[in-house]
């Protein structure tokens, strides 16, 4: 599905290789902002990504400004509930707007929540860095704190 909104252009889109060399300006200005191992360089494991779409579980959604120029992203695996059995999750992957673009987050959350509630989706999880902590967005959108990741690099 493809729906404009005050100007942007929000889709459902297909990971292919074409894609992959589109959204690595971006990934790599999203890592920069928020990786908290920088040490380590970004090497996305593209492979992987197919084969979660090929199985199924992957989802991508875009918004582009009106030139047709990707200026934000979501990507989120979507599986059974392990937990909740009968059930269908989504986690995000990865949540971006470009900096100079910002200012429609709230709106292409909702609109994804939309198309993950219409897959029949019934829990949806966003990773929030505390390097760029957008909870109070989230919150506006009925997400709540849940629990705090603490990691190192060993």
């Amino acid at each position: 599905m493809t729906e404009v909104l005050r100007g942007i252009t929000y889709a459902r889109e297909t990971l292919t290789p074409e894609f992959a060399k589109e959204i690595l300006p971006l990934l790599e200005e999203h890592f920069l902002e928020i990786d908290p191992f920088q040490s380590k360089p970004l090497d996305p494991d593209w492979d992987a990504y197919f084969s979660f779409q090929l199985a199924g579980f992957l989802r991508v959604f875009t918004a582009r400004d009106h030139e047709g120029t990707l200026i934000g992203y979501s990507v989120a695996f979507v599986r059974s509930d392990l937990h909740h059995k009968g059930s269908t999750r989504s986690s995000a992957d990865i949540f971006f707007i470009r900096k100079d673009r910002r200012g429609f987050g709230l709106q292409f959350l909702l609109w994804c929540n939309d198309r993950l509630r219409e897959e029949g989706i019934e829990i949806d999880f966003q990773h929030i860095s505390d390097k760029h902590d957008w909870g109070k967005m989230a919150a506006r959108a009925g997400y709540g704190r849940i629990e705090t990741v603490w990691g190192k690099v060993l």
